[in-house]
């Protein structure tokens, strides 16, 4: 039981500190490449969840329940059906993905 506690704390630490860098350092390097794992830290969450729920550590489980909702939350939009374009002119649109300058 003591190896499933730091398994708990451990996984609840790195999982906060994934899903912080993901939101404050998104002009970053590395943290935009953390905006991009949101779908596994949504999981890593749930994962922490059901461990937390399993031991009976409500206070654990309510900090993962809480990761698990702003991970979430970002996700939300790819679960809507597409938006209906209206009948009109087609556009063009030039995308440039750019590192910026170090």
């Amino acid at each position: 039981m003591r190896a499933l506690r730091f398994v708990l704390r451990a996984g609840l630490g790195l999982t906060a500190g994934a899903t912080l860098l993901s939101y404050v350092a998104g002009e970053t390097r590395y943290g935009e490449l953390a905006s991009h794992f949101r779908f596994q830290w949504a999981a890593a969450s749930l994962f922490l969840v059901v461990v937390g729920s399993y031991r009976r550590s409500w206070a654990s489980a309510s900090a993962a329940f809480l990761l698990l909702l702003l991970n979430v939350a970002p996700l939300v939009r790819y679960a809507m059906p597409p938006a209906r374009a209206h009948d009109g002119m087609p556009i063009r649109v030039l995308a440039l993905n750019r590192m910026p300058a170090v």
